[in-house]
Order: C-alpha cells, then structure tokens, then sequence
C-alpha cells in the first residue's frame, strides 16, 4: 500500500468425502465451493470428512465450511469458509477502503478490519477463544494483494498451540460494499510449511472468478508470487 509501512517482514517467496473421484471431476467440482469462483485445480488434493455441523454445501443461516487435504501430506491442509452472515456496517466500509490499495497492511489498519479476521467462523475454529491470558495466534505479515486480478487481504500467521503455519485470505464475496466475506486458508506444520509453498501458489495460480479478466496471474510483487 503506498506509503504504508508493513509491521512485520513476511515469509520466504515460494518464496465431498469421496476419495474415489477422479482427479478431473475433483477440479470441476471447485466451482461449486463458492459463488465467486469458477474453477480451482484440485488435483493434488483430496476433500476431508464433511462437518455434521457444517455440512460441506448450505448448512444452518447459509454457512460454508470445505476442507481439503494434500493427497501426499494429509497435513497439509486447504479450507474454504463463509459465515453466512454480513459484517456490521463499519467493518464492511473499512474492508472495502482497505481493498482499495496493495500493499503491507498496518497494524492499525489489521484492527479496522478485525471482525473480518478474527470474528469469523473460521478464524474462531482454528484460533479458539481469544480470551485467553496468552493468545495463541501470532500473525507474521499482512498485505492486500491481488489473486488473479481479484483483491484480497492475506495474512500469514501461525498457531503456537498446535505449531502450524497459515495462509489465510479474505475475499469481498461481492466486490462491494464487503458485507460478506469469503475465506481461503492453506495451513501445513510450521516446519513443512516452506516446503509446501511452489504448491500452495500453484494453486493459487489456478483460481479462476466467475467474472470477465484479465488471464490470471499472480502480481509480481507480492509474497503470493513463486
């Protein structure tokens, strides 16, 4: 973000239960994760055991929980989330103005938006209660970035509780005015996570939204690029 001044360094560049599926049906499958998306290369992964509570597709007030998992590693995990419900009024203006500009993300301008990151479904599930004298959450980098052409905020953080590493990103589920947000995390062990990277872009790379753009591509200059 011009002018910004990031409060940490990021990391190094890379610096439905149904096992049985093709790989190929597996990819044609991605579209349906979430409205926005069109196509995602599954390939390499495998969908996990579907929530009772969250049922893989619509559950209760329209929430959305998927997990995947690295057919190699099953450690290595990626999940798609959605709350079902609007940010209030204030979280959804700052989400939309900080999506405005790419760049390092502030720690003062992370707190605008913690209700995106913090107050999901998803951020409560991996995190647990923030209420805790020592919080187990430690976010490393923060930046907003463009994931083939589509803005997004990325948060690299890790889980000292249960050592692992995350990448997590939000997405303005209807490009304004950021009342409702998807959510993508990759995860792995802390120690494997370098090791996983050229994948996770790859991955990335193969996002494709259910809007006319550009070819995808991954900016240049950002920590989501190989």
């Amino acid at each position: 973000m011009k002018g910004k001044k990031g409060s940490s360094k990021g990391p190094n560049k890379a610096s439905i239960t149904n096992n049985n599926l093709p790989a190929s049906d597996i990819s044609s499958m991605s579209g349906s994760i979430f409205d926005g998306i069109k196509f995602i290369r599954l390939s390499q992964w495998k969908e996990c055991g579907r929530s009772t509570v969250l049922a893989g597709g619509v559950s209760c007030a329209g929430q959305i929980f998927r997990r995947f998992e690295l057919k190699v590693d099953s450690n290595v995990v990626l999940e798609f989330w959605f709350r079902g419900a609007p940010m209030s009024n204030a979280s959804a203006s700052n989400f939309s103005e900080l999506l405005l500009d790419l760049g390092d993300v502030t720690e003062e301008e992370l707190g605008s938006v913690e209700e995106v990151w913090r107050g999901s479904i998803g951020a409560y599930l991996l995190t647990g209660p923030t209420n805790t004298v020592e919080k187990p959450l430690h976010i490393d980098a923060a930046e907003v970035g463009e994931l083939n052409s589509r803005r997004i905020l990325a948060l690299w953080w890790r889980h000292s509780s249960v050592d692992r590493k995350f990448l997590s990103m939000f997405i303005d589920a209807e490009d304004g005015p950021g009342s409702f947000v998807h959510e993508i995390h990759f995860s792995a062990p802390a120690k494997d996570m370098q090791k996983h990277s050229t994948l996770i872009v790859d991955t990335l790379r193969s996002f494709q939204w259910n809007r006319e753009m550009p070819p995808p591509v991954v900016a240049s200059n950002s920590r989501l690029s190989a």
